[in-house]
Formats: structure tokens, C-alpha cells, sequence
């Protein structure tokens, strides 16, 4: 049984959006699937082929490079879905957790642990205008290059950089809203150096707090990160999911 001390017990009806990946194994077929949300009683993932309602599917889940843990689930809805106008396709697949196991306690604990450690990581590769104002109230123009959850790495019009340590306001602007953040310089690329290194000037931003808009831009980062893996995904394997038949 779950140990009564750990707060994820309390999430018994309130899933965690978390995911990892996933191989899929039931009545002789297998595919690989990510999951979405978790809760103590159901999962939810994206699959690229159906699963038939009733099936029951033996789980086998990696949250780590190390780990890999497996559980039977049963397959209570499977769902078509398309977004980004049809260039992300998917059969969303809710599943009960079928038997009460220590293994599925164990890999809910590991996952949650991996994916708040790993989240801030993901950069996504962008061209984003951002507003900087320093505590003077000077303002700064710059081009994000990358952004994550934890901050963004942005190139500006001046060659002179912000100092090392300085704290300053973010704001730029997503599909889903306005952001705004505090951030801290973590590290000055200078032109100089960049030149020598053919990388991009720049300044590296670790989000202090973020003010506003923090739904817009984990969603962002959620949908993009999902889509580039979808995207190498297809690149490999020369294939795509096909919508069912009407």
C-alpha cells in the first residue's frame, strides 16, 4: 500500500499532467505511446494506433534511463483527435489501473520526481520577440532563441549586454496570452565571444517567478516539445497516423 506520508496519494481523482514513454503490449499486438496525465486510479496517453476498448494492456513504463517498470492497465476509451490542423494526429486512450500493485505506486513516485526535475530543462527552439526592463526602467528589445519553463536565451539589438546577476522583467507574447516574468541573468555571451565561437551573443535567463501567463507558456512548451518529437518521430520511421475510416 501507498505510504500514507506521501502528498501524491492525495491525487486520487486529480491527475498529474506528466509524461514519459510508454510500450504498449495486449492480445498479441504492441506499439509505443506518451503518456499525458496520472492519477492513483487512471492513466491517460496519446497512441498512434487504437486500443480496443476492454483490452486489458500490459504497461511497460521507462521515467528514467535506469528504470523500467511494468503494470497492467484496462482500456476504459480510445478517441481520435487531431490539433495544430491536422499535423498532430493520435488516438487519446484512458485506462483504469487494473490491480493495485506496488509497481504502479512505484512508477507514479519516479515519475513524479523525473518530470519536476526535467520540465524546467526542455528548450524549444523559437524566434520570439521579448520586452526586457531593467530596475531602471530602461527598456531592452530581443529575440528569444530558446525558452523553457525555467527561461529563455535571448539575443538583443545592443552590444551592451546586461551584467551577470541583474535582475530583469520579461515580457513577450504567446497564441494563448501575455507573459510576464522575473528573471535573473545566469550567464553574457558577449559579441566578441560569440564570434570566436559561432554561437549567438546573448543573455541567459533563469525565470525568478513568473507573473503572468504561466498556463500559456507551459502549454506552449508542452505543444511544441510533443509536436518536434512527433515530427522526428515520422522522419524515422516514414510513417504518420492515419485518421479512421468514416
Amino acid at each position: 500500500m501507498p505510504d500514507v506520508s506521501n502528498p501524491i496519494q492525495d491525487l486520487e481523482h486529480i491527475p498529474l499532467r506528466l509524461t514519459c514513454r510508454l510500450e504498449l503490449a495486449w492480445n498479441g499486438e504492441h506499439t509505443s505511446a506518451i503518456l499525458q496525465e496520472i492519477s492513483l486510479k487512471r492513466l491517460m496517453f496519446r497512441s498512434p494506433v487504437n486500443i480496443p476498448v476492454g483490452a486489458e494492456v500490459t504497461v511497460t513504463a521507462l521515467p528514467t534511463i535506469q528504470d523500467e517498470i511494468t503494470f497492467p492497465v484496462n482500456v476504459t476509451n480510445s478517441a481520435f483527435q487531431e490539433e495544430d490542423g491536422g499535423r498532430l494526429q493520435y488516438y487519446a486512450v484512458t485506462a483504469l489501473n487494473a490491480r493495485d500493485t506496488p509497481d504502479y505506486w512505484n512508477f507514479m513516485r519516479k515519475l513524479y520526481v523525473t518530470t519536476a526535475q526535467l520540465n524546467e530543462r526542455i528548450r524549444i527552439g523559437c524566434r520570439m520577440p521579448v520586452k526586457l526592463i531593467n530596475k531602471e526602467g530602461w527598456e531592452l528589445k530581443g529575440l528569444a532563441l530558446n525558452v523553457s519553463r525555467g527561461g529563455m536565451f535571448v539575443t538583443l539589438e545592443t552590444p551592451s549586454l546586461p551584467a551577470k546577476g541583474g535582475d530583469l522583467n520579461v515580457r513577450f507574447t504567446l497564441a494563448e496570452g501575455p507573459v510576464q516574468a522575473l528573471a535573473k541573468v545566469v550567464h553574457v555571451i558577449p559579441p566578441d565571444v560569440g564570434e570566436a565561437m559561432s554561437v549567438p551573443a546573448g543573455i541567459g535567463l533563469h525565470f525568478s517567478r513568473l507573473d503572468q501567463g504561466q498556463e500559456a507558456l507551459f502549454n506552449y512548451i508542452d505543444t511544441q516539445f510533443r509536436l518536434a518529437v512527433q515530427h522526428q518521430r515520422h522522419r524515422e520511421s516514414g510513417s504518420f497516423v492515419r485518421p479512421p475510416k468514416a
